[in-house]
């Protein structure tokens, strides 16, 4: 495979950040704030976006900002947010944002088209081999914090309530979701003989660490990942030596064995005793909550991060029981699901589109090469291994960054090992002076690389400070346990119902409830859907009989299920 057939030129500030992208979102956690993990993850995701592509748009390169029918399906993809962004009617900041403690909203989505677009550019072979060892820096990194929380301390000072190690992603789903990846992509680079014996060693050691830290973190969706990512490891590592008849058997076993698996999710056939747990019954109901929502929306969705809004209304009775009357979600625990409820069928579809997409390049290169590839199968078992855990958790900014930048790789390492140099322009080294007529030209791109690079940081660390400002703002309020802070900070722009509803609450249980409930009347007309700031309005002494009947009533119609409203 000759490297570089497909793009000569190379941006060096592009290759040398894009490795390590995926890394840095999942590291990153600093406890200076009401949130430490996902407002720093946001800050680095989109102001990394906003670098990438004001190096991908200087002139010189902008035809080379990756292949046509992906442009169009990812511009689609963001477009597409624009319909429940304006038609929905679900507020306009959180859908830009996402809902605290998530912030998957248009920006972030808009962020991993974006790297996902340049990932699918085709980049240097050795670029795309830092970047998976880059998993390999973040998995150690959380390993080495792993150890620490295992011995009662927790080096990034996190309130862990859930007394199981987090590492820097601060939830048990989460953190066992990374190790599984992490877990899966080492296994294949442990098999790579272009590394190093030592580093291919450090790699092989932490397998076994990794995998005990799984058990410790006790959520058990990262074994199951492990396992689907070792069968497709094995399967790509002996495929070669098949025959055709061996091959497609070896491919209806896997299909068997995940049906079975899927099955057991939903407490059906001979595994459902190993596989479901009550949390697969409750992730059932906000499946089904999802769809309902999808098909009363089918076109605008409910709005972008707004599944929490509706969920309440499209639950069904049995929710009451099971999970709980009082218990709510703001996702439906399943990606496609949540793209199809909240963004809209054009989102959905435009998505699912992608995942195709990245599934034509894997049987393209399967289909031409036979050899074990060590990048294109950890690539894939990777992007795979997300897949998996997407179809029963949520969109969590550390673990999807994975699917965008490891399925714009897979498009990307399959251009540049297959296709023909012939039929592509080459520039040389974009640092030097060159020809500029015929085939060959160049290009001093390193003035324009960094005006360009830091314009597109600038304009997406605008739209991350406010994120990062209000929960500073909010940690220092509480820490102050000043009225005048608390409800300052409570509507702080840009709005959040999480934080107002706390800051209600909070008022509330101090006693303070004239200035609760002043703040609560103003600032409920822009959540008009939110169940829990009524409720507090319903609890608060200082709220005349007439305006607690009428929020209930309210309530009733937002969550028709629930007997506390009747």
């Amino acid at each position: 495979m000759a490297e570089g057939k497909v793009l000569k030129e190379r941006l060096n500030g592009v290759e040398k950040l894009f490795p390590w992208i995926g890394a840095l979102i999942v590291v990153i956690a600093i406890p200076v704030s009401d949130d430490p993990v996902n407002i720093w993850k946001f800050f680095a995701l989109v102001t990394s976006a906003g670098i990438l592509t004001g190096l991908m748009l200087i002139p010189e390169y902008r035809k080379y900002l990756g292949i046509k029918e992906i442009r169009i399906v990812v511009t689609i993809f963001v477009l597409s947010m624009l319909i429940p962004l304006l038609l929905s009617g679900a507020p306009l900041l959180q859908q830009l944002y996402g809902v605290s403690g998530r912030l998957t909203g248009l920006f972030s989505l808009a962020s991993f088209s974006l790297i996902f677009l340049i990932a699918s550019s085709g980049l240097a072979i050795k670029t795309y081999k830092k970047m998976l060892l880059g998993v390999v820096f973040a998995g150690t990194y959380n390993l080495i914090l792993s150890v620490f929380e295992n011995l009662g301390i927790e080096p990034l000072k996190f309130d862990n309530t859930y007394k199981v190690p987090l590492g820097s992603l601060g939830n048990p789903n989460f953190m066992s979701a990374f190790l599984a990846i992490f877990i899966v992509v080492s296994m294949v680079l442990a098999l790579d003989a272009s590394l190093s014996k030592k580093l291919r060693g450090f790699i092989i050691l932490q397998i076994p660490l990794a995998l005990f830290e799984l058990t410790k973190v006790g959520s058990k969706q990262g074994f199951y990942v492990v396992a689907a990512g070792f069968v497709i490891v094995i399967y790509l590592l002996v495929r070669g030596k098949l025959s055709k008849v061996l091959r497609l058997l070896s491919l209806l076993a896997f299909t068997g064995v995940g049906a079975l698996v899927a099955a057991g999710f939903l407490n059906v056939g001979p595994l459902a005793g190993f596989v479901f747990k009550n949390t697969a019954q409750f992730r059932y109901e906000y499946w089904m909550a999802g769809l309902r929502m999808a098909k009363a929306h089918l076109i605008t969705g409910v709005g972008l991060n707004s599944y929490g809004d509706w969920f309440r209304e499209y639950r069904s009775l049995d929710s009451i029981t099971s999970p709980g009357k009082n218990v709510s979600t703001n996702v439906s625990h399943n990606v496609f699901i949540d793209y199809l409820a909240t963004g809209g069928l054009i989102h959905f579809l435009a998505y699912l589109t992608i995942s195709i997409l990245v599934l034509v390049n894997v049987r393209k290169y399967l289909k031409s090469s036979k050899s074990f590839d060590p990048i294109f199968t950890a690539l894939f078992a990777g992007w795979a291994s997300y897949q998996l855990q997407a179809l029963i958790s949520v969109d969590n900014l550390a673990i999807a960054i994975w699917a965008w930048i490891f399925g714009g790789s897979i498009i990307g390492y399959v251009k540049v090992t297959q296709t023909d140099s012939t039929l592509e322009p080459q520039v040389k080294n974009v640092n030097n002076s060159s020809k500029v007529k015929g085939r060959i030209a160049s290009v001093d791109n390193s003035g324009k690389g960094i005006v360009f690079g830091f314009v597109g940081f600038l304009i997406m660390a605008l739209i991350a400070i406010p994120v990062i400002n209000a929960s500073i703002a909010w940690r220092s309020a509480l820490l102050s346990r000043q009225v005048e802070n608390i409800v300052k900070v409570g509507k702080q722009w840009p709005d959040d119902e999480i934080r107002l509803v706390k800051a209600v609450g909070l008022l509330i249980n101090n006693q303070q409830n004239k200035i609760a409930l002043d703040l609560a009347l103003s600032q409920i007309s822009k959540y008009p859907r939110s169940v829990p700031l009524r409720y507090y309005i319903i609890q608060n002494p200082e709220a005349p009989e007439d305006l607690k009947a009428k929020m209930k009533s309210e309530n009733h119609a937002l969550d028709p299920f629930n007997p506390d409203w009747k």
